[in-house]
């Protein structure tokens, strides 16, 4: 598992942090695939969305385009339960994409001013 590497973390150290057996990682290390509640179990260990964890396991296809870190912001936004909190999410989300699209446009006026002389 490249992420036990990652984290330099031993098959107990994973075993602690997953409430698993030392026998069941060290079976799943030895190409056993885990059942879907010890990768939930995995996942939680490792802080990293479900889905992470199933496609790494190859329960679900890889996907070539898939952007991890997009993956990882939706676990943790369907983690936000309290609608006040989810509020303050949606607005922050919002504030960060107009931020970002107006700097692209800044970009692209200043591209064209150099590309034109003006």
């Amino acid at each position: 598992m490249q992420q036990l590497q990652e984290r330099d973390w031993s098959q107990a150290d994973l075993s602690r942090k997953s409430n698993l057996t030392r026998q069941a990682i060290a079976n799943y290390m030895a190409g056993r695939i885990p059942d879907e509640k010890s990768l939930r179990q995995i996942a939680r260990a490792f802080k990293l969305p479900p889905i992470t964890v199933f496609r790494a396991a190859g329960i679900l296809p890889a996907e070539p385009d898939a952007d991890e870190w997009v993956e990882e912001m939706s676990d943790k936004i369907t983690q936000i339960k309290d609608p006040t909190r989810r509020e303050m999410a949606k607005k922050l989300l919002d504030t960060l994409v107009e931020d970002e699209q107006s700097g692209q446009n800044q970009r692209q006026e200043k591209s064209k001013t150099k590309s034109t002389g003006k």
